[in-house]
């Protein structure tokens, strides 16, 4: 078990972090994923199960670092447990091998860094001290994910708060913390962030931005700061919805907007989207004159995703009692928790979005301290003398007599 931080060429390609230099290239080498629809409709079904697990609730998350983070957790599983998250995550037929070569070039495709443009995507594995995970596991995950691995006592504060740092840092801030206390149960922390900011190509006037109000799904009406903008753009009307790019910097980013026409429903939409949907419509934009308003608003999310990854098929992992992560460690380990949390801010001058994945790895042979137990040594029984650092018992002893007279 490394005592110190293991490091990866990845990360160190990252995008800089504030303070840091800006001039980081950005890999000229064509990347594309092998698996582009499996990835889409894997995203599309957690975003439509989280929606339809708070009907009416803002949803904001990223995909592709949820699945970022479900990757690292399923390099160290093996058997059913395994063949459940490649067959969710990747779709049926899908190999490990596959997913891999698709999250490295994730890694390297979700950064970008110049004047109107950030983009950083990192990973990072965290092991409670005394925990130790296969060397291999560790290797891989360095390779694939740029991961960097650190031990650290869980139990203290100063534990909690660099695990938090690393988020923190990652996302510029924008994700304040993860992790309040870890479970003594937990031995592995598996963390995934990312983080964008983009300026609109064209930005909004500000000064034409004005309360209007926003009608929610139920009647009721609020007032927002409603962004207003005319211009040509790259729009679609169909399947009773209205849709728009807005794009950001050179051009080769942006955000769409896609909005239910009256009579149809947000929930609705959800309720249909799928990857062959939203392929359809990326082939039905037309640039064309056009008027665009945008509430300006700022929102943040947390979400625990332990449900609705037991609902798309991932199930064994979550089991304490099926539960196969051998390719993690010799130790029996299962997925505790999966949560993520995100942020977005939109207003005139562009957009600011941040996530972050933590998955947290349980032992299944962890008593926890509230269960109560009796041991009574009143007949012969074993003693050991043990170093951690030596795989034999210093001092083995059968008692079968204590009051033996030496």
């Amino acid at each position: 078990m490394p005592s110190q931080p293991v490091h990866s060429p990845l990360p160190e390609q990252a995008l800089p972090l504030p303070g840091e230099p800006t001039s980081v290239p950005v890999p000229a080498a064509p990347l594309s994923l092998q698996r582009p629809v499996e990835h889409l409709t894997f995203g599309l079904a957690l975003f439509r199960q989280l929606a339809a697990q708070a009907p009416g609730e803002n949803v904001f998350l990223s995909p592709p670092n949820i699945a970022l983070a479900l990757g690292m957790a399923a390099n160290g599983a093996d058997g059913e447990t395994l063949a459940e998250m490649l067959k969710t995550l990747g779709g049926e037929g899908a190999t490990l091998e596959q997913l891999n070569a698709d999250y490295a070039a994730l890694q390297t495709l979700l950064r970008r860094n110049d004047a109107n443009m950030q983009l950083d995507s990192a990973a990072s594995v965290w092991i409670r001290q005394g925990f130790e995970p296969k060397p291999s596991y560790l290797e891989r995950v360095q390779q694939v994910f740029g991961a960097k691995a650190e031990s650290a006592d869980f139990d203290s504060p100063a534990a909690l708060a660099a695990i938090n740092g690393w988020v923190r840092e990652r996302t510029r801030g924008r994700i304040p913390t993860v992790v309040d206390q870890l479970p003594p149960e937990v031995v592995m922390l598996l963390i995934t962030a990312i983080y964008f900011k983009g300026n609109w190509q064209t930005p909004f006037d500000a000064q034409a931005t004005q309360d209007q109000p926003f009608t929610l799904e139920n009647g009721a009406q609020v007032q927002v700061p409603l962004m207003f903008q005319s211009g040509k753009f790259e729009h679609f009307r169909s399947e009773g919805v209205q849709a728009v790019r807005l794009p950001y910097g050179d051009g080769t980013m942006w955000m769409t907007v896609i909005v239910p026409e009256e009579g149809q429903s947000l929930s609705d939409v959800l309720r249909t989207l799928d990857a062959v949907r939203w392929q359809t419509w990326a082939q039905l934009f037309v640039r064309r004159k056009g008027d665009v308003f945008l509430p300006r608003f700022r929102l943040r999310y947390n979400v625990g995703l332990n449900s609705a990854l037991n609902t798309l098929g991932i199930r064994r992992a979550f089991d304490r009692t099926t539960a196969d992560f051998r390719n993690m460690a010799t130790a029996p380990l299962f997925i505790s928790d999966v949560r993520h949390q995100s942020f977005l801010e939109v207003n005139e001058q562009g957009s600011e979005a941040a996530a972050a994945t933590t998955i947290e790895m349980g032992i299944t042979a962890f008593m926890p301290e509230t269960e109560q137990f009796v041991l009574r040594a009143d007949r012969p029984f074993l003693i050991a003398i043990e170093d951690r650092r030596v795989s034999v018992p210093l001092f083995l002893g059968a008692i079968f007599d204590p009051t033996a007279t030496p």
